[in-house]
């Protein structure tokens, strides 16, 4: 009778994995779980916020899978301008970095002005496990906007030139004051022309 109650619960355990296989412990942690994320390192430049971090591998091959991990890097809140790099695949006891650059000003840079931190995402597509790491740095500086200056007005503006042109004024010679000794000698040379008329009438 036991042996038939032991067989009987045996068979159902079997048929219950078989029906409802999430009801059953998994038989190995995800990806992520066995990936070793550490040395955070950055460096800021005038337009590109580069950061990047060492990982290494400590999964089994039946945790990795047959795909080789599968594994997809990015910046969370980022634009499409960020760009990571790092191992598509993955193997055991395997050792890389994970780098991220982000893009600052223009279009597609980053519009976190100011923040002092990034998070790298990793998840893989194996068993869509993930894994983040945060990376201290420099704070990101707000997008510099060429203005055009505006064209000031002088509080003096100049006086408004008349249709009508200004008179040319041409300047007169001015005469010399005569003195009594001028005077005198015209007077004494008018009398000695008188003198010589007379004396040639006489003749």
């Amino acid at each position: 009778m036991k042996k038939k109650r032991k067989l009987s619960v045996f068979i159902f355990l079997i048929l219950t994995s078989l029906i409802h296989p999430t009801l059953m412990p998994a038989a190995n942690a995800g990806v992520a779980d066995c990936l070793d994320i550490s040395s955070p390192s950055s460096s800021l430049t005038s337009s590109t916020l580069n950061i990047s971090a060492q990982f290494s591998v400590r999964c089994t091959n039946a945790q990795i899978g047959s795909t080789g991990g599968g594994g997809v890097y990015e910046v969370t809140g980022e634009s499409f301008g960020a760009r990571c790099s790092g191992p598509r695949s993955l193997s055991t006891g395997m050792m890389g970095t994970i780098s991220c650059s982000i893009p600052i000003g223009g279009s597609l840079g980053s519009t976190r002005y100011s923040a002092t931190s990034s998070t790298i995402k990793v998840w893989f597509a194996w068993d869509f496990s993930t894994k983040f790491i945060t990376i201290n740095h420099q704070a990101i500086p707000s997008r510099v906007v060429a203005t055009v200056p505006t064209p000031t007005t002088s509080q003096n503006p100049l006086p408004q030139q008349s249709s009508t042109p200004n008179p040319v004024v041409i300047p007169q010679p001015t005469q010399k004051p005569v003195t009594n000794d001028q005077a005198l000698n015209e007077i004494l040379g008018l009398v000695d022309s008188i003198s010589e008329q007379i004396n040639g009438l006489n003749d």
